[in-house]
């Protein structure tokens, strides 16, 4: 299963920081899943850290760094993971993810609404591996472009609010 992170919103600020907690809950993550980070290169990045970094926003012994975007990570194996915005202090503002990846299937649960519009203003370690936005999954299915474009357009319009 692909997990866009953060649906239509896709991986941006937002002044909701309670937002990626809230896209997360609903879901199960599973050996085998993707994590999708649609984001704009040089305007925001993904950093995997350890939970103690995660909580702090540090990041001093950071697992990988992607600054590249869009981001496609495999879930590879089971346990906990941690990731955040690194940029300024996206992180501290929310834009930060923790998921358990368990050995069953992972699920999208219920559908997950994107922020009002009057809301909106705005490498591979740890069992990861990335690979370009355009690949194909292993069942040969591929992500969405519209998907994606549609994402970038929403982080874009946002990027041009902050």
């Amino acid at each position: 299963m692909d997990h866009i992170v953060g649906g239509s919103q896709g991986w941006a600020y937002t002044p909701n920081p309670t937002y990626y907690q809230d896209w997360v809950k609903p879901r199960t993550f599973g050996v085998g899943d993707k994590l999708v980070f649609p984001f704009r290169t040089g305007v925001y990045n993904v950093i995997e850290v350890d939970k103690e970094e995660f909580d702090a926003c540090t990041q001093h012994k950071p697992i990988e760094m992607y600054a590249k975007g869009p981001l496609v990570l495999n879930l590879t194996e089971p346990g906990e993971r941690f990731f955040y915005d690194g940029v300024g202090t996206h992180c501290e503002a929310g834009t930060k993810i923790a998921i358990k990846v368990g050995n069953g299937l992972g699920s999208s649960g219920m559908n997950f609404t994107k922020m009002s519009d009057s809301a909106a203003v705005g490498g591979g370690g740890g069992g990861a591996a990335a690979t370009p936005a355009t690949a194909p999954s292993s069942s040969g299915a591929s992500i969405p472009e519209f998907g994606l474009v549609e994402a970038g357009l929403v982080a874009l319009l946002v990027s041009l609010l902050l």
